[in-house]
């Protein structure tokens, strides 16, 4: 007789469905992917104004402004959110705080990630890595703005460290993911085999339970049959069992599937066109290179003709002959330019950089602030030659065969500099400057160096021709600000009215602190709360710029104001609940100087804010905990210079623990001074010779012309000099 195993009944079926769909609901559920990380979403680029776009920034700061110019020194202060840098008239400054902007952006975004990922994963070495970068972020904010490429140059290497440490919590975080999944996805498939082995066992004992209420059965089969059973493993079918496994897999080879990285392939157009970009722009670096190397050979030659006249004469002519080849190449130079644009044709964002780079190449006959400077240079050794040379960067300046915005950004900067010898002389180049809002800039700086405030009136006039209402009202208030009368202010004012947004709202925050006029704050709107906690901060009241800052929305531009008002009101609870550790860190160390509180340097978190602060009011009290806290050693520049008239050996150990040579110039050289020792001074004339700076060519040429600056003795300060003049004239200027 053939022996039958009821199959199960359906509404036995029905009880293992449900199960079923849950359990596969709850691996569904496992294995969505978390929400994606903040780091994509980030804000626009900055719109930069009519005034900063149409001009390539350059290098170095001084193309532009005169030596003169305190807001050099404070390029990188808090002056409100990154959408400032739409009236910003200095690309150079633009592009130095989105620089800032940008690292901000990977910092913030991998605070994110470390709060996505769980305190029991392993994350030692990227919370490691992330405190060097954050030291390093200050070095940044902390280093002076002397040449742009420099600045970019340190930005750009702290951003690709910073990204290695995003990618690796990354991985931490898909990792964790991962385990989770797995441990899910086993769970359920675990549950579904406890599930399939209970309904089973339940559906043999009710088909058992049915043949024994079975009326017995003839079979007439002969004896011999065979009784076929199904295939069991451990008591299930196999069927089943090979579903649960096969559900396991399906969830968990995605799992270990990396997919292929997507590489956008450029085509070979697209690769001609940018390495014509490329190429057009290191072409034009080396005109702003060659014209910087002229200007430091002049710098090391003036120091020269102090001591020696002949040997300074011998200097003059070689950077004279430095400047003047620049236009002896600038025909090729005009020529790259012209190959360059015709190359970028077929795509509107190269063909906007072939034309920013065309026009400092074009630019490159007419430039004259290398003459300019070496003028400045010459002024206290022979002011009759001195004059003579701002001749001849006239006659540069105003050669009509390329003419541009550059022209008029030297011969307002040439005008003030003349102005200090011959104030007629100053005018009347004054005069020859197209662009109002360039002229209005220059008569107020004259006004200032001649202390004539009537020139204010004739800085006014020009600004009034300024089209743009937002240039206009930046000139007017620059003219208020100086001459100490409210009327360009509220002329200013009323050339807003037809500005709006986050442009106007600056516009507007910049005439309410020359003003002194709070009501003006209600003009700037909620829209803008930074441009409001700025405007605030301004008029010195620190608990309302607080409160303001309080509203604004992106956490790192709130952190910055915040510890900004705090680090000014020197208010150390205020500073205290800034966000930001490095922030807030550099909040306190502001405040401990400014109130000569050692105890409040001491309670600093970061070992490098905490040194400097230190260093300002007491260095002997920085511990060797400290010294070994720091990720980034540019503290201990500062410190070793501290100690090097008191304990030049304790200076000394330091600069054995400094990475960069460019850091250990400093303190080798004040070692150098305060010892006399011929020793100490070679050293740091080795020394000076190798603090090489990426993006800064004049590094060298610096270091060993401030060792001559800091030298005592006769023989020393000659062979620093002598060393200058080296460094400056192996500089590369070749075009090819």
């Amino acid at each position: 007789m053939k022996q039958e195993h009821p199959r199960p009944s359906a509404a036995i079926r029905g009880q293992f469905l449900p199960l079923f769909a849950t359990s596969l609901a709850l691996l569904l559920a496992a294995c969505t992917p978390a929400t994606p990380t903040p780091a994509a979403d980030l804000p626009p680029a900055v719109v930069r104004a009519a005034g900063a776009a149409s001009v390539d920034p350059g290098n170095y700061c001084v193309a532009c402004h005169t030596a003169g110019d305190d807001r050099l020194a404070h390029a990188l202060d808090w002056a409100g959110g990154i959408e400032r840098e739409a009236i910003t008239p200095c690309p150079a400054v633009v592009q130095a705080r989105q620089e800032v902007y940008y690292t901000e952006r990977l910092l913030l975004a991998i605070d994110r990630g470390r709060a996505s990922v769980p305190a029991s994963a392993t994350r030692d070495r990227a919370e490691a890595q992330v405190a060097a970068a954050r030291q390093t972020y200050s070095r940044l904010l902390d280093t002076p703005l002397t040449s742009l490429d420099a600045f970019s140059a340190e930005a750009l290497a702290l951003r690709y460290r910073l990204g290695k440490v995003y990618a690796s919590l990354n991985q931490l975080d898909a990792a964790v993911k991962r385990d989770r999944i797995l441990l899910v996805a086993g769970l359920v498939t675990l549950a579904l085999l406890i599930s399939l082995a209970w309904g089973w066992r339940n559906t043999l004992r009710f088909g058992r339970t049915a043949a024994d209420h079975r009326p017995p059965a003839t079979d007439s089969r002969p004896s011999s049959s065979v009784v076929r059973r199904p295939s069991f493993v451990l008591g299930l079918p196999w069927r089943p069992l090979v579903l649960a496994g096969l559900t396991l897999l399906f969830f968990s080879l995605p799992l270990f599937r990396v997919p292929a990285a997507v590489v956008a392939t450029p085509t070979a157009e697209e690769q001609a066109r940018q390495t014509a970009l490329d190429a057009a722009a290191r072409k034009a670096d080396v005109a702003d290179r060659a014209l910087g190397r002229a200007w430091m050979l002049a710098r090391v030659g003036a120091e020269m003709g102090t001591g020696d006249k002949g040997l300074g004469d011998e200097a003059l002519t070689t950077a004279l002959a430095a400047a003047d080849a620049v236009r002896t190449d600038a025909a090729a130079l005009w020529g790259e330019g012209q190959t360059v644009q015709e190359a970028a044709v077929g795509s509107l964002a190269s063909q906007e950089k072939a034309l920013l780079i065309a026009d400092r190449l074009g630019a490159a006959q007419n430039r004259a602030w290398a003459l300019r400077l070496i003028a400045e240079e010459w002024i206290a050794v022979d002011p009759k030659q001195a004059e003579a040379i701002l001749q001849q960067a006239l006659a540069t300046a105003t050669n009509t065969r390329y003419t541009n915005t550059y022209s008029d950004l030297d011969l307002r900067a040439l005008a003030v500099t003349w102005a200090g010898l011959n104030k007629a002389r100053g005018l009347e180049v004054a005069g020859q400057v197209a662009d109002p809002a360039l002229r209005a800039w220059a008569y107020r700086e004259i006004a200032v160096v001649t202390e004539d405030p009537a020139l204010f009136k004739q800085a006014a006039e020009a600004a009034l021709a300024v089209p743009d209402p937002i240039r206009r009202s930046q000139a007017l208030r620059e003219i208020a600000l100086r001459w100490g009368d409210q009327a360009p202010a509220a002329e200013a004012l009323a050339a807003l009215a037809k500005a709006a947004g986050a442009q106007k709202a600056y516009a507007v925050s910049d005439l309410a602190v020359v003003l002194s006029d709070a009501r003006l704050i209600e003009q700037i709107g909620a829209a803008s709360p930074a441009a409001r906690a700025r405007t605030l901060f301004a008029l010195g009241k620190p608990a309302e710029a607080l409160t303001a800052a309080g509203a604004i929305a992106d956490p790192f531009e709130r952190a910055r104001a915040q510890a900004a008002v705090a680090a000014w009101s020197l208010n150390a609870d205020a500073a205290r609940q800034v966000s930001d550790p490095t922030l807030r860190d550099r909040a306190l160390r502001d405040i401990a100087i400014a109130k000569k509180d050692v105890a409040l340097a001491q309670s600093i978190a970061s070992a490098y804010e905490r040194i400097q602060a230190l260093t300002a009011l007491a260095p002997e009290k920085v511990t060797a905990d400290d010294i070994a806290a720091l990720k980034d050693t540019y503290p201990l520049r500062g410190l070793a210079v501290a100690l090097a008239q008191s304990d030049p050996n304790a200076a000394l150990a330091l600069v054995e623990k400094m990475e960069r040579e460019a850091d250990k110039a400093e303190p080798l050289r004040a070692v150098a001074a305060a010892t006399g020792d011929a020793a100490f001074f070679d050293r740091a004339l080795s020394m000076a010779l190798a603090a090489r700076v990426r993006g800064d060519a004049l590094a060298p040429a610096e270091a060993s012309l401030a060792l001559a600056r800091q030298a005592k003795v006769k023989a020393e300060i000659e062979r620093a000099l002598t060393q200058a003049l080296d460094a400056a004239q192996k500089i590369t200027v070749k075009y090819k």
